[in-house]
């Protein structure tokens, strides 16, 4: 029975309120702790730990985790996060009495589904596992917590990754202890979990959020004496299954009348239960048949014929009742498995068809249950075993369901990168959307619409939307360096069937650097008008890109940017800066295009004038038909366009059209990499940057 003052916890107690700061109170408090005291345990930690909240006492850690503890034994988890992350502010990130409370202030955070802890939580398991390659100086417990979070990683990801941190992708990794992890494994891990985090907008990563959720609830439902079994292993990787079924030979007659009575070694224990799990939305392929194991406490992977019990199903000869005990039971199996998947309804049809002739007296040509059992039986292994290599190839190491609920935003992108004279790099992302794709009225189920809640009229829904652009600029380690929003207003009719080419810039001193951009269209011109209903959103990454160098010594140039221009743009010396992106993926053969980019760091020769030479190539891929193909493979065209150029500057930038028509005679999506390469004729030195265009032959 917890005393009723546990639950004004937070306030400190008068008649231990003068006591100071020393270890044996605070051992004292602990050692309640330990024995289950949580009441005798909170009354003594709450004043130390409102007088220092980071202490640590020697070989027990910090009174803050052990007073966090008691809070949540006690029934008030609230209390007891506040208290661990406010221990987690004050303690050294690097000691081992951080690592602990981490681990404890994480799990606890989603076993009780707080959520608004959980954008923190999330943030603190990042720095936690950071540490999972150098854990060695920290007591076992504390090793222990981290390997557990890493293994419980390790389910989630692909085969590169698990590579570069000490782990063979070719073995089954289901315990801790079958971790083997390098000194770099734990940053490896955290900047690939920030690189996951698609929900630029959010300063939560909602997909690190989505996987710890998955882990309480794996840990909660599928563990045993620490092992998480097959069910949870799946159920961290993909979510919660769609469609559920208990296979069971028990409520099936046929089984008693047929087989248990008529076979002494066989028992109804004898038979393995199943449990099957499908997603559906993942393909026909994404089923799972998790079978009971042997110590009756957990569930593995299996198929239909591990079911059934070990000695009906081997040795089949002619009519034995073994043989004709095997077939009955796959029946039964396979019945309940095809009213689900139809992966399993030929195999069903093949049995009970058979069974049915065979109760009938068969006929001449007619297959032995002993031969009939063995096709069905290799058949099943053949099956099988095709399920696994197709699951894999098909439904990969893991799935979201972040951002499932909102339709898609079909958004175009191209990005550039240009060197400032600070020396920083500014990073131009362009983009643009079909305009016949950006209607509210066709993403909104106006039926569904809680009108009163929005604080607007369904039926008068208008087509003006605006879209916010959300970008993020992270390190090398995908922590978050800047973040910013630009907004774009959509009108009722766009004039051209795309949006307007919009810009997006960001400058970065840090190299390498990634960026992420999310798009949300929202109902109205503004937040307060439409109920600022999310119509659609879009998320794209541009990852490990460095910055142009500063280096005086050495040339430089920015990347190659596709912009719409025409003769009259080089006629009447337009700056390329001003010219309107191109950032859609096609280009038709009657676009009027050109290239801008820009040079720098040229070197003077004795006139104090610089000169440089360009080198546009041209190199077009373009499908063969026929045996041709086969034989010689696709056709290369390349062509070059020299020039050489002299200024007074050190950084200039140049235009070039493109004479897209001249490539009438392209294949359709017929793929093009433009390669600009400047030489400086004073130092020698070169750089070079391409572009890919996919040509579009417009039909006639």
């Amino acid at each position: 029975m917890v005393p009723s003052k546990i639950s004004q916890a937070q306030e400190p107690l008068t008649n231990v309120a003068d006591l100071r700061i020393d270890d044996t109170v605070a051992t004292l408090g602990i050692e309640a702790a330990k024995r289950g005291d949580y009441g005798s345990s909170i009354e003594l930690l709450i004043p130390l730990f409102q007088q220092e909240a980071g202490y640590v006492v020697p070989d027990h850690n910090a009174i803050g985790y052990w007073l966090g503890k008691s809070l949540l034994e006690a029934h008030t988890a609230r209390n007891a996060l506040h208290t661990w992350h406010r221990t987690l502010r004050t303690l050294d990130e690097e000691s081992a009495a951080w690592s602990l409370t981490a681990d404890a202030f994480v799990r606890a955070t989603f076993e009780t589904n707080t959520l608004d802890y959980q954008g923190v939580a999330a943030q603190t398991y990042l720095t936690l596992i950071e540490r999972a390659g150098r854990t060695s100086a920290f007591p076992e417990p504390i090793r222990e917590a981290v390997q557990q979070h890493v293994l419980e990683t390790a389910f989630v990801l692909p085969d590169d990754v698990k590579r570069r941190i000490g782990l063979d992708p070719s073995r089954t990794i289901r315990h801790r202890s079958d971790l083997t992890l390098n000194a770099s494994a734990g940053e490896i891990l955290a900047a690939w979990w920030r690189k996951q985090d698609r929900s630029v907008a959010s300063a939560s990563n909602e997909r690190l959020v989505e996987h710890l959720s998955r882990v309480a609830d794996a840990r909660a439902s599928y563990m045993h004496d620490e092992y998480i079994d097959a069910r949870g292993r799946v159920h961290i990787r993909l979510g919660p299954p769609p469609i559920t079924l208990e296979v069971t030979f028990a409520d099936y007659p046929v089984i008693q009348r047929e087989i248990i009575r008529r076979q002494t070694n066989v028992t109804s224990f004898d038979f393995s239960p199943g449990i099957y799990w499908e997603y559906d939305e993942l393909g026909t392929e994404a089923h799972f048949l998790f079978l009971e194991s042997d110590e009756g406490d957990t569930y593995e992977l299996g198929t239909v014929t591990d079911m059934i019990p070990r000695h009906i199903r081997r040795n089949f000869t002619g009519r034995s009742t073994n043989t004709y005990a095997y077939l009955r039971s796959m029946e039964v199996a396979l019945r309940q498995l095809s009213v689900y998947n139809p992966r399993y309804m030929g195999r069903y049809a093949e049995v009970e068809n058979y069974i049915a002739y065979y109760n009938t007296g068969g006929g001449i040509n007619f297959a032995t249950p002993g031969e009939q059992a063995t096709k069905v039986n290799q058949r099943n292994t053949m099956e099988d075993h095709r399920l696994k290599r197709i699951r894999r190839e098909t439904v990969g190491a893991a799935q979201s369901n972040v951002d499932a609920s909102y339709p898609g935003l079909d958004v175009q992108t191209r990005w550039a990168r240009f060197l400032e004279d600070d020396g920083t790099t500014r990073t131009e992302i362009y983009w643009t959307a079909p305009a016949d794709l950006l209607d509210p009225r066709t993403a909104v189920d106006t039926d569904a619409l809680d009108v009163e809640d929005m604080e607007v009229d369904a039926e008068s829904i208008t087509g003006a939307s605006r879209i916010i652009a959300n970008t993020r600029l992270e390190d090398s380690e995908h922590r978050t360096a800047l973040q910013a929003n630009k907004q774009a207003h959509v009108p009722e009719s766009v004039e051209s069937n795309w949006f307007p080419a919009q810009t997006i810039a960001i400058r970065s001193d840090k190299t390498p650097f990634h960026l992420g951009v999310q798009w949300d269209q929202r109902l109205g011109q503004n937040a307060e008008s439409a109920g600022n209903l999310l119509l659609r959103r879009s998320t794209t990454r541009i990852d490990t890109l460095a910055q142009l160098s500063n280096d005086a010594s050495s040339i430089e140039m920015s990347d190659v940017k596709l912009v719409e221009a025409n003769p009259d743009a080089l006629a009447e010396d337009i700056d390329g800066r001003a010219l309107p992106p191109y950032p859609r993926e096609e280009v038709h053969e009657d676009t009027p295009l050109g290239i801008y980019f820009e040079v720098y760091h040229l070197m003077f020769d004795e006139n104090d004038r610089a000169r440089y030479t360009i080198d546009l190539n041209v190199d077009r891929v373009q499908p063969r038909g026929g045996v041709a193909r086969w034989v010689r493979g696709d056709e290369e065209l390349q062509t070059t366009t020299t020039t050489t150029n002299e200024t007074t500057q050190r950084r200039t930038n140049e235009l070039f059209l493109l004479d897209v028509e001249a490539w009438e005679d392209a294949a359709e999506n017929e793929n093009v990499t433009l390669t600009v390469r400047i030489t400086d004729e004073v130092s020698g030195a070169s750089v070079e940057r391409d572009l890919t265009l996919s040509v579009v032959r417009d039909e006639e």
